[in-house]
Order: structure tokens, then sequence, then C-alpha cells
């Protein structure tokens, strides 16, 4: 991806603003097993801020992960501490994140 032109521009100010975040919400992405150049840049930001006692909080927001274990694994595979929650975007009050 980083090849498409433009596209290593979005990377790398996406990957700053993970470095600098207090927390990270995911709505609707799946993090699909086909997202392997994104899973690798997302667990290399993990794993430093983690190295650096300062672990990413993540919150993934899709009711259609609530019970899929296979989708929430990766997940935790690339990030390890992650809240699902289970409700839609559209539920919830976004005045408590």
């Amino acid at each position: 991806m980083h090849q498409i032109p433009g596209l290593g521009h979005v990377w790398h100010k996406t990957m700053k603003k993970l470095f600098e975040a207090d927390c990270a919400i995911i709505v609707g992405f799946s993090l699909a097993d086909f997202d392997a150049m994104a899973q690798m840049q997302f667990a290399e930001v993990a794993r430093i801020r983690k190295a650096e006692g300062r672990p990413l909080n993540v919150i993934v927001v899709d009711p259609g992960l609530a019970t899929n274990e296979l989708a929430k694994n990766r997940f935790r595979r690339v990030f390890h501490e992650v809240e699902f929650v289970p409700e839609s975007h559209d539920e919830i009050d976004w005045n408590d994140y």
C-alpha cells in the first residue's frame, strides 16, 4: 500500500497519530486477514507503545464482532488489550468516550 501514490503520506500520518493517541476507537473495520500490511503497521505501534509503558487503549465498535471470536482474536493479536463494544456506532453516546 505504501507504493500507491499518496498512501505513503496517509500511512505515515496514521502511524504518527497512533503513537500520540490516548485512545483508538475502531468503528466497522474487521482487520481482515488480507489486511496484513495494516496488521503489521498497527502491531508495531502497539509493541513500541507497550515497551514504552504506555499501551494503546483500543476500543472496537461493531455489533458483528460481538460473537466472532476469529475477528476478536485478530484484534487481540495486533493490539493485545482490546475492548469490544457490541452496539452499533449510532447507538453509542459518544460523550462517554
